[in-house]
């Protein structure tokens, strides 16, 4: 079924007037990609989180560094098998992490509390996994707050070891980043406090400690902060968390026989595991309840690249990690590196199945370069499976920018998203990291 994305004539011209050159940051109209076709090099309908110069000649100096080392030591990587089972009959209902609840002291602070512990999950059928997890076993709670909101973290360190707990994407005074200087030792609390100065936006947070965020990470310590802000609402994108406005978190690990992990597969960028976990499950599957669905998708692995396509579903682009765009952008597929975020709306009919996959695709960068960071690697991620018959709102992509026009003009010409996202550019480069 094909769907036009309109817009406001207003929006149109001033389309039409951007400059070509950032036509590489959004996707415009293209043919969906074909799974089992090749993924061109630089794929029509691709959108791509904005990439900096310095970042450019970083990532390929170090592929050829990484190209050089792995020549001369006789390692060539190769494209993975990635172990994701495929099939109703294997397929785990998707976890969805919990809203934390937050304290409300009496001046009106949102109290947030974490536990950094270790435990056991329940993700390979070899056995139990020993994990790390915030408030829990593996990943941690998702944390809300609205622009204007004045938050107090206290995170209690029960791990054998010393961590700390990072805000990735926030806005905050540098003495509550949580970086390596600021360590939590075990056994011991820390507490970030500040205003949310920013729009909504989908951040997350993890370790950031010295020499082991990585392995930190990939014991499961990470999970999403969510933000709000009062023109948001108005969007008219899809709310109700865990049913129509769902967190993605995708990474990958590889796994010894008796379930735990394992961390032999590594390249020149870090761990690229072969089996893909999505919010802690294998092969998970979610059961769409409404006809458009906001995925939060977040790249929590520390090496893997994703190119993500949904086949023959209308996908658009809504926000990046910066926040939110002025409007929904069509798009075939949206490339993730590390930690990079994007939020993306799907359309489904009633009783219709989807794939959310990955597929190959260029970097722009040296062969082995892209091997070592997953690019040339294909597997599904995530099912979607539509209800019979759909309940809550009757909403449909074709109709966001109605909802758009009929905003109050202040909400129209400076929208909450517009502040990090040039209205005149559609520029996306990141602010923070």
């Amino acid at each position: 079924m094909a769907h036009t994305a309109r817009l406001h004539p207003r929006r149109a011209r001033q389309a039409a007037h951007r400059p070509r050159a950032d036509a590489r940051l959004f996707a415009g109209e293209g043919h969906p990609v074909n799974a089992n076709e090749p993924t061109p090099e630089a794929p029509h309908g691709a959108a791509r989180p904005g990439i900096t110069r310095r970042g450019v000649i970083a990532v390929a100096a170090g592929g050829l560094i990484a190209g050089t080392v792995v020549t001369l030591s006789g390692w060539t990587p190769q494209p993975k098998l990635i172990l994701a089972p495929s099939g109703a009959g294997n397929r785990t209902p998707l976890p969805i992490p919990p809203l934390a609840e937050p304290e409300i002291a009496h001046d009106g602070t949102r109290v947030f509390s974490l536990t950094a512990q270790a435990g056991e999950s329940r993700i390979h059928p070899g056995g139990p996994t020993p994990s790390w997890g915030y408030n829990g076993a593996f990943a941690g709670p998702t944390l809300r707050a609205a622009e204007g909101d004045r938050v107090r973290i206290v995170v209690r360190n029960e791990l054998p070891e010393t961590t700390t707990v990072h805000w990735h994407g926030m806005k905050l005074p540098a003495q509550y980043d949580g970086g390596a200087h600021q360590p939590i030792a075990p056994g011991e609390e820390w507490m970030a406090e500040w205003e949310i100065e920013q729009p909504a936006a989908s951040c997350w947070y993890h370790p950031h400690t010295h020499g082991t965020t990585e392995a930190q990470v990939g014991r499961g310590l990470m999970g999403l902060f969510l933000l709000d802000d009062e023109l948001s609402a108005w969007s008219g994108l899809p709310i109700d968390y865990g049913i129509d406005d769902v967190p993605v978190i995708v990474t990958d690990r590889s796994f010894n026989a008796d379930g735990s992990f394992a961390a032999r597969e590594r390249t020149a960028f870090g761990l690229l595991g072969d089996s893909v976990i999505v919010n802690g499950a294998l092969s998970p599957t979610f059961e769409v309840a409404r006809a458009l669905t906001r995925l939060r998708l977040l790249n929590g692995s520390s090496a893997r690249t994703y190119h993500f396509v949904v086949q023959g579903v209308p996908m658009m682009l809504v926000g990046t990690e910066t926040g939110l765009l002025p409007d929904p952008i069509p798009i075939n597929s949206v490339t993730l590196t590390p930690g990079e975020r994007a939020e993306v709306l799907v359309e489904l009919e009633p009783g219709q199945t989807a794939m959310l996959q990955s597929v190959p695709h260029s970097l722009g960068l040296l062969q082995s370069t892209s091997r070592a960071a997953g690019a040339d690697d294909r597997f599904d991620v995530l099912e979607l499976r539509a209800a019979a018959a759909f309940d809550g709102p009757e909403l449909a992509i074709a109709e966001l920018d109605m909802l758009a026009a009929a905003l109050p003009p202040r909400s129209r010409h400076q929208t909450s998203f517009g502040r990090w996202c040039s209205p005149t550019t559609g520029s996306t480069a990141p602010r923070w990291t």
